[in-house]
């Protein structure tokens, strides 16, 4: 059974103290958080890590792990590692996406080489 979140925020994000990755309140559970497989749903889940990183410190206190597949352990990977640059992130898929839509047929164009993308 997992014990309920209680979040209170009485101060702008920026002033709140950010606890360590494993300081917790007395009485908290310490949770995982993972995200699914989906290269679609990468947006998302940056989406979730951006918020979760601005609003949510009162949860990602009790984060004990993140994990993820395809595109979710990329995000958890940066939410685990780097979490700073969750924003750069966000703009070089914004980026890639405008690339591919100009596309004649997106990434299954003939001669679109996904990975000088990545270069």
């Amino acid at each position: 059974m997992v014990a309920p979140l209680h979040i209170q925020e009485t101060m702008p994000v920026e002033e709140q103290q950010q606890p360590g990755p494993h300081e917790q309140q007395a009485g908290q559970q310490e949770v995982n958080v993972s995200f699914a497989g989906s290269g679609f749903m990468g947006v998302y889940h940056l989406g979730v890590a951006s918020a979760l990183l601005e609003r949510g410190a009162a949860l990602t206190a009790l984060v004990r792990a993140y994990a993820g597949a395809s595109a979710g352990a990329m995000t958890a990977a940066m939410l685990a590692t780097a979490p700073h640059r969750i924003p750069e992130a966000t703009q070089f898929v914004y980026s890639f996406g405008r690339q591919v839509r100009e596309l004649a047929l997106g990434v299954v164009t003939p001669g679109f080489d996904f990975m000088k993308t990545l270069s």
